[in-house]
């Protein structure tokens, strides 16, 4: 079979249609958002690695703290993902949170999500070592 014939294309000959579409990327040009969009607007994905790429985002740094802290509100919870958890082991020194303090002025309300941030890894990690002082 040749190239340019694309009737009956198997799964390894080239198609053109297919070539300008990079792999990862939703092959529908529908409205209707593909899988992998409805799941990151749904929240379902939110861990520690996805904290750690919004919080190195600098417009999305405040939405992914106002959602890291509204799920560490809910923990302890078999039902809920332990984000701080997550978080602190891709990220030990908490670092990405820290940045967001160096530079200019911040809003008071960015000022105020960055601690209650800290505010949760630090309750977490106490609450996990809280049986040494028994």
């Amino acid at each position: 079979m040749t190239p340019d014939n694309s009737a009956g294309a198997g799964p390894r000959e080239h198609h053109p249609a297919r070539a300008a579409i990079s792999p990862g990327r939703c092959r529908s040009r529908s409205a209707r958002p593909c899988l992998r969009e409805q799941r990151r607007f749904r929240g379902a994905a939110f861990d520690g690695a996805r904290l750690t790429a919004l919080l190195r985002n600098p417009a999305a740094a405040a939405k992914g703290l106002e959602t890291f802290v509204s799920v560490a509100r809910t923990l302890p919870s078999a039902q809920v993902y332990d984000v701080v958890e997550g978080y602190v082991k891709i990220s030990m020194e908490c670092a990405e949170i820290f940045k967001l303090l160096d530079g200019e002025r911040k809003p008071e309300s960015e000022m105020l999500l960055v601690f209650q941030a800290l505010e949760a890894i630090l309750l977490r990690t106490a609450s996990d070592r809280s049986h040494l002082w028994e």
